[in-house]
């Protein structure tokens, strides 16, 4: 879960201005297929994945309400 949730962290997190700044900076960064290995997602993707988070979230406090 916590892969997951620094994953979903990125997601949410990324700035397109960055990304199009690296993609000019370094040509290998063009090479690399799929919008995963580029770190570029819609904004329908961004903001399912923070809904997923927050979730995870309050699923993870939950839990830990519940173990105290």
């Amino acid at each position: 879960q916590k892969y997951c949730t620094e994953w979903l962290e990125e997601v949410v997190d990324q700035d397109p201005n960055e990304v199009v700044k690296e993609m000019q900076q370094n040509p290998e960064y063009l090479s690399q297929e799929g919008s995963v290995t580029m770190r570029r997602h819609s904004e329908g993707v961004q903001n399912l994945a923070a809904v997923i988070l927050a979730k995870l979230r309050t699923e993870g406090s939950a839990l830990g309400t519940l173990a105290e």
